[in-house]
């Protein structure tokens, strides 16, 4: 799963998120993904690119649901996109990084994430950045906490 770096905002359950705006053949194209958390600890989602919204790929959502969240992007859109202008562009100096996290943590970041306001991609970034001050500031603790070489590696 690709994490996006924007919240756009929640109702009930759902959240809906989005990625960086970028110009593509002379036409706006915005990722764009809603996620529901359940009890069971599951995640269903539904992502289009906006504003076209010409394909959806959802896993979860009842036909019905997914009408729904249509309507609700729709209703949305001008301001979604407005919002979303500020990011154009600014994913341009940004690397692409990859890692796996089990099944169990991705839905500990989702929840995190989501109940605190901000995207997965924004909660991920802000707990490496952290983590990443921690080393720094703490190099003997930060080695305790989560160094996993051997002596003399990780020297800060």
């Amino acid at each position: 799963m690709y994490y996006f770096d924007h919240f756009f905002g929640a109702y009930k359950n759902i959240y809906l998120d989005y990625d960086y705006l970028h110009t593509v053949d002379r036409r706006d194209e915005l990722p764009v993904r809603f996620t529901r958390l359940s009890p069971t600890g599951d995640h269903d989602i539904a992502e289009t690119v906006a504003p076209a919204c010409a394909e959806w790929k959802s896993q979860g959502f009842s036909d019905e649901e997914q009408e729904h969240l249509k309507r609700f992007l729709m209703d949305n859109m001008s301001a979604l996109l407005a919002e979303a202008e500020e990011s154009r562009g600014k994913d341009e100096h940004l690397t692409e990084v990859t890692f796996e996290v089990t099944d169990e943590e991705l839905l500990r970041i989702l929840r995190a994430s989501y109940l605190l306001g901000m995207s997965p991609g924004e909660f991920v970034n802000m707990a490496i950045r952290d983590a990443i001050e921690h080393f720094e500031q703490n190099p003997e603790q930060a080695k305790e906490l989560y160094g996993r070489g051997s002596e003399g590696q990780n020297d800060w």
